[in-house]
This record gives C-alpha cells, sequence and structure tokens, in this order.
C-alpha cells in the first residue's frame, strides 16, 4: 500500500490532537467537579488554556480547518480558513463560519452546478454518516487572474459525538508540475512524430501559449555566420511582424533577442515603449500591441548558442516565478527540436551533395562510354575498309599471274 499523501497525513495528526483535546476537557464529570472556589478556578484556567492550544494548533497549520459537527455544523475553523474565506469574496464568513452548516453549503453549491460541490458534499455526509472510513477530493479552486488547485480530506472524530474535520490543503504547485511533465512528454513526442521539424516547432510554441495564457512565443535560429536570427517559428505572431524580424542582425538595439544572442543570458524586457534596447524596432512592436518581451537563449548540448526562445505579452509585466520555471524547462525542449532540426538540415544537404556528385560522376562516365563507343565503331569501320582493300590487291595479283 502507498503511504498517504503529506496532506492527509497532517489531517490524521489533527485529528488524533483534536480528540485527546476534547477527551481532556469532557473527563469524567466526578473529576470535573471543583472542590472549592479555588479549584474551579484552576480547572477553568486549564480549560481556556486548553482552549487556546487547540486553537494553536489549528492556527499553526497551513491547511484550511474545519471541525463539523455530526449535521455538518461548524464547530471550530482556524485563521487560514477565515483568511481564505476573507481573501476570496466572502468577508463576513457567514456560509462557511462557525455555526453555519457547511453541508448545506457545499449543497447549495452543487444547485449552481458545480460538480465539484456535489462530489464534496457526498464525501462529507458519507464519512459523518459511517458510510465511508475517510474521503479525499481534488478539485479546482481559480482565482481571477491564477489557477489553483486544493485536495480535501474529511476524516471522522472518534467518540460517540462524531463529527469529522475538514482539511483543504493548496496542491496548486504538485498539479503545475505534474501538468509540466505531462506537456514535456508530449512535447518530446510531438519533436519525434511531426511530419517535419518547422511543425515541430509551431507545436511547441502553440503548446507554450495554452501552458501560458496570453502570451505569443516564438523562435529565432542563430546563422551560420553567428551575426542574424533567422524565423524558426511563431504561428500566433503577425505575419507583418514575423517577416521584418526574419534575419535581423544582432546589435545593442536591436530588441531583446538580438542583446540575448550577443550577451548569451535570459533577458526579460517589462516595457518595450520605454526599454533602450528596443530603440532600432520599438515603433514595430508597438503596432502589433507588443508591450513585453521575454527573450531566453536556447543551448546545444555541447553548450554553444543555437537560438533564441522569445516570449511576447500584450501587458507590460514581468513573468510570474511559475512562468519562469515552464520558460526554464521548456527551452530545454525547444533546444532539443532545434537540434533535430539542424541535424536533419544536415543531413538533407550532405545527401543533396552526394546527389549532386553521383549525377556529376554519372554523366562523367556516360560522357567516357560515348568517347569509347564513338572509337570503338571508328576502329571497327577501318578494319572493314582495309580487309577490302586487300582482297582487291589480291585479286590483282591472281589477274596477272593468269
Amino acid at each position: 500500500m502507498n503511504d498517504p499523501q503529506p496532506h492527509s497525513k497532517t489531517a490524521d495528526l489533527l485529528r488524533d490532537a483534536y480528540e485527546a483535546l476534547r477527551e481532556k476537557t469532557l473527563a469524567s464529570p466526578e473529576l470535573l467537579k471543583p472542590r472549592s472556589t479555588e479549584e474551579a478556578r484552576l480547572m477553568l484556567e486549564e480549560l481556556r488554556a486548553n482552549e487556546a492550544f487547540q486553537r494553536d494548533i489549528l492556527n499553526s497549520l497551513p491547511s484550511h480547518i474545519a471541525v463539523l459537527g455530526r449535521t455538518g455544523i461548524i464547530l471550530a475553523v482556524n485563521e487560514p480558513w477565515l483568511r481564505f474565506a476573507r481573501e476570496n469574496g466572502n468577508p463576513e464568513v457567514q456560509k462557511i463560519g462557525f455555526g453555519a452548516n457547511y453541508l448545506d453549503t457545499c449543497r447549495l453549491a452543487c444547485h449552481e452546478a458545480d460538480v465539484y460541490a456535489k462530489a464534496a458534499a457526498d464525501g462529507i455526509e458519507s464519512v459523518l454518516s459511517g458510510v465511508l472510513p475517510r474521503f479525499s477530493l481534488e478539485y479546482p479552486c481559480d482565482a481571477s487572474d491564477l489557477a489553483r488547485w486544493y485536495v480535501m480530506d474529511v476524516i471522522p472524530l472518534a467518540g460517540k459525538d462524531g463529527g469529522a474535520i475538514v482539511a483543504h490543503t493548496c496542491i496548486t504547485e504538485r498539479k503545475q508540475a505534474q501538468d509540466l511533465l505531462a506537456w514535456e512528454k508530449n512535447a518530446l513526442e510531438l519533436i519525434v512524430s511531426a511530419a517535419s521539424p518547422g511543425q515541430a516547432l509551431d507545436g511547441l510554441m502553440l503548446g507554450m501559449e495554452k501552458k501560458l495564457q496570453g502570451v505569443l512565443c516564438s523562435v529565432l535560429l542563430l546563422d551560420a555566420d553567428g551575426t542574424h536570427l533567422g524565423l524558426g517559428a511563431a504561428p500566433s505572431l503577425p505575419e507583418d511582424y514575423n517577416r521584418a524580424i526574419d534575419g535581423i542582425a544582432i546589435g545593442t538595439a536591436a530588441g531583446s533577442c538580438c542583446n540575448v544572442s550577443r550577451e548569451k543570458q535570459q533577458i526579460i524586457v517589462s516595457d518595450i515603449g520605454s526599454d533602450p534596447l528596443w530603440a532600432d524596432h520599438r515603433e514595430l512592436a508597438l503596432s502589433h500591441g507588443l508591450l513585453v518581451c521575454w527573450a531566453t537563449p536556447i543551448h546545444c548540448r555541447q553548450g554553444k548558442s543555437i537560438g533564441i526562445l522569445a516570449i511576447y505579452h500584450h501587458e507590460s509585466r514581468f513573468p510570474t516565478a511559475t512562468e519562469m520555471e515552464v520558460i526554464g524547462r521548456a527551452v530545454r525542449v525547444v533546444g532539443i527540436a532545434v537540434e533535430r532540426q539542424q541535424a536533419e538540415e544536415k543531413i538533407l544537404k550532405i545527401n543533396a551533395e552526394l546527389e549532386q556528385m553521383v549525377e556529376s560522376r554519372t554523366a562523367e562516365l556516360q560522357e567516357t562510354n560515348a568517347i569509347l563507343t564513338y572509337f570503338k565503331a571508328a576502329l571497327d569501320e577501318h578494319a572493314v575498309v582495309a580487309i577490302a582493300d586487300t582482297d582487291i590487291t589480291i585479286r590483282k595479283h591472281i589477274e596477272e599471274a593468269l
């Protein structure tokens, strides 16, 4: 059996701690009866200390925690739970705060066609009723400008009162890593299966644009003389822009890509309109609504620079940490595609040269064979003439003898 996920282990530990505190708080009534005012005061202080300790445990966990009663009533929540509610459009926390019925909240979302809410409600209800020993659900929870993923763990509380602990843990980074790994796998398969290297590069650029929403991706390839950049792939950039930059000479004010090729390091330009690196081509870029260019060098396996991965955006901004990770991983895959393209082009060039050499040699042999055929025919004709002359001479001598 596989080990449980870290977020699941955390929920188990929280459940155990909560039950221990509840057991201590709800001890035998005889033991809880104070024998004096002073003892009552001490017991009250201990109870408050236990409650504070319980809150500290809840609030110290990064997961969003709620403790539910048998019917789904929220008995306690931690600070991350409340903070998430406030930051996501529910500042009063009416629907998911203390005293609210969490099951009712999930069922209400079910009527709003939220399939994940229905699964969550069914899972929580199954744990509370004892049908399931525990429940886990991964679900998307997107913000306005960010794709997020969470996992909800529901773990039952022991004891006659029942109830459950619900823990929502952010797994966005894990999901992004899984998605990126899947993209790399698909990209490598595309490189191998594409009908042509150019088709593979186009496919990689379109795939990156899906992962990094709102961007336009392109590849520029360094030519043999190392002083110009040719267009390798830019399926979504305007054709006029592509024609203008194809074959662009490397210079200090010729844009992000040319400076990356010259400096051999990544250059992030967050505002083309004001950056001096774009002095020569600023108007060209701005005329097509291109306000940002993040340029990263592409290296071959030997470390030599072979091109540039250029990413444009219609909004002036810097890339996020997630986008930088995607770019760093993607540039290596693009490098494989470019190397494959260059290798195939080299093979095609060698084959063309060999074919030309074979054609040239074949023509030479055909010419030589034609000459030999001509001489052979000439020799044969000369031999026939010589034999005819000999017959005439012999006949002449015979006639003179008679």
